[in-house]
């Protein structure tokens, strides 16, 4: 991966994840702990252009009935809101992304609990002259 998230503390990592009701296996992902006391914030700089896509949604090791908020932001511009669905089932999102972007994801929730938060993300370029 050519960009990384600039915060590796406060409950943030990857691995494989037991994500079986979803897609009947594990699964890698960068996962988040957040915490009810304050936002969480994952900041990746230098993202090439692109199409950012990616899904999130709850481990199943986080099951309970407290949301997470879900924000993230390009060079500050809010482009996508939403909080993760029932337990068992993933959110897809996408953002048009300009060059050597700032990529911000921004979690809350009320009650941290065992909120397992879990994520991929990455550029998809649409134009194959680009891939060269």
């Amino acid at each position: 991966m050519a960009w990384a998230a600039s915060v590796h503390n406060r409950g943030v990592g990857t691995g494989l994840l037991d994500l079986g009701r979803i897609w009947r296996k594990l699964q890698e992902c960068v996962w988040a702990h957040p915490y009810k006391t304050a936002p969480l914030t994952l900041s990746y700089r230098g993202v090439p252009a692109g199409r950012l896509v990616g899904w999130y949604g709850i481990a199943d090791t986080g099951a309970s009935n407290h949301p997470v908020d879900v924000v993230w932001q390009v060079n500050g511009e809010t482009v996508y809101e939403g909080k993760t669905p029932k337990d068992g089932t993933m959110a897809h999102w996408t953002a048009e992304v300009p060059k050597d972007a700032t990529v911000k994801l921004t979690l809350s929730t009320t009650d941290q609990g065992t909120r397992h938060f879990c994520f991929a993300t990455q550029i998809v370029n649409e134009d194959a002259s680009l891939a060269k």
